[in-house]
């Protein structure tokens, strides 16, 4: 059965104006997602039970990466071979994860490995779930990782791909209509737009098509959130003689819907 893993988010209204000029400059982003090497988390997390995403390219090359980064004025480095930021500071990236699910934090390893790899010094702290709220809903996160279900499904309840823990700020703005938080780039208030949009349509029908199809282009040009992988398979164990198991589709029809089963005689 089929659900989606982890995805990365860089906060870009965190509050610091070095971290916010680097992360806003979309050639930042696209280096970095182009430097996560997907397959290889797929293999060795995943045990190869997952597809790449489309909500993002998923193209590995950490050479056009570096390339990015370079050209985006990120090319001087220090002795250790760590990118200088513009005030000449080298430019770290700080994950907060918790253990929200038992993939989060070997994902995140891996793409702290791949992310040093290009240059960029990057770490991660493991900290409690709800801390780790606590520190979300107050803007207080650099970067994490957590799970992001609905980029997986065309249509749906959830709005997994509305800005959130990309853009706390641009999420309280959008909550109280403007009266507080941060203005979000023209791009992102369309995204809020759409999901609305999407909420007065019927699934599957030519509008809900449209508007999802315009929310994945904005987020696979502007790297909002670098989706891992979809489609990874989850088992299900159940005792031998039990029925009405689902055996494909959504994960979650598996774990909400256990009234659906029964015991064969």
């Amino acid at each position: 059965d089929s659900g989606n893993p982890t995805c990365i988010w860089l906060n870009l209204t965190y509050d610091d104006p070095v971290w916010r000029q680097v992360t806003r400059d979309v050639r930042f982003r696209k280096a970095l997602n182009m430097a996560i090497n997907r397959q290889e988390i797929i293999d060795s997390i995943y045990y190869g039970f997952g597809n790449l995403p489309e909500m993002v390219p998923s193209e590995y090359n950490p050479e056009e990466a570096k390339k990015l980064l370079d050209e985006m004025g990120l090319d001087k480095k220090d002795s250790n071979g760590f990118r200088l930021g513009p005030d000449g500071k080298v430019f770290e990236i700080h994950f907060e994860v918790a253990a929200h699910a038992p993939d989060i934090v070997p994902v995140t390893e891996l793409v702290v490995q791949m992310w040093n790899e290009i240059g960029i010094k990057t770490s991660m702290k493991t900290i409690d779930a709800t801390l780790w709220s606590t520190r979300n809903n107050a803007n207080e996160l650099q970067a994490t990782n957590i799970w992001n279900i609905e980029s997986s499904w065309r249509t749906g309840g959830w709005l997994d791909f509305m800005p959130s823990n990309e853009g706390k700020l641009w999420e309280v703005w959008n909550n109280t209509k403007g009266q507080e938080g941060e203005e979000p780039p023209e791009d992102v208030k369309r995204l809020y737009e759409l999901g609305g949009l999407i909420m007065t349509v019927y699934p599957g029908t030519p509008e809900d098509q449209q508007y999802f199809d315009e929310i994945y282009k904005i987020h696979y040009d502007g790297i909002y959130q670098m989706v891992i992988a979809e489609d990874v398979k989850c088992p299900v164990i159940v005792r031998k003689g039990m029925g009405n198991v689902p055996i494909k589709g959504d994960k979650h029809a598996a774990t909400i819907s256990g009234e659906q089963m029964f015991y064969r005689k």
